[in-house]
């Protein structure tokens, strides 16, 4: 699953997942600020208690103030 820049060709977030787990994106929590920050989070549904994970990435000199 990926998360790409759309007006920049580099940058974006991803993660691989294996075939074995189903998954759905949690675009409530994701959050994609092409100049600042972008994220992604998946909800793993296929296992006894639900798994959220999440990645993060600020992008190199970007203003978080």
């Amino acid at each position: 699953m990926c998360k790409n820049r759309k007006h920049v060709k580099a940058g974006g977030v991803g993660m691989y997942v294996s075939d074995r787990y189903e998954y759905v994106v949690r675009e409530d929590l994701s959050l994609f600020g092409e100049h600042i920050f972008e994220s992604i989070f998946l909800e793993i549904t296929n296992v006894s208690n639900k798994i959220l994970i999440g990645e993060g990435y600020r992008v190199p000199n970007a203003n978080c103030q």
